[in-house]
């Protein structure tokens, strides 16, 4: 398997893993930091690609996921990014 195929592969299982997450009511946060934990993928392209795909957002319904990181170092906070993403994954998990 190619590099290309394994990272494919490693991006099809978060999303879906994040489509189960939202579909059982985890918050945006938790969904995020689920990834960047236990997939390894916490770099902002990464996880912008995986929201759009699993909740079939546009690119200015997700962009403030820039804002987050996981040890809550950056702009946004788990409070913010989950009131900004909650229109995103509650109607469509």
């Amino acid at each position: 398997m190619t590099q290309g195929n394994v990272f494919m592969a490693r991006l099809d299982q978060a999303i879906a893993s994040a489509k189960v997450m939202a579909s059982n009511g985890c918050p945006a946060s938790q969904i995020l930091r689920h990834l960047s934990i236990d997939h390894g993928i916490s770099d902002t392209l990464s996880l912008v690609q995986i929201f759009k795909q699993a909740f079939s957002a546009n690119i200015g319904e997700i962009s403030c996921i820039g804002g987050w990181t996981e040890d809550g170092s950056g702009e946004l906070n788990d409070e913010a990014i989950n009131s900004l993403l909650q229109v995103v994954i509650g109607s469509r998990a």
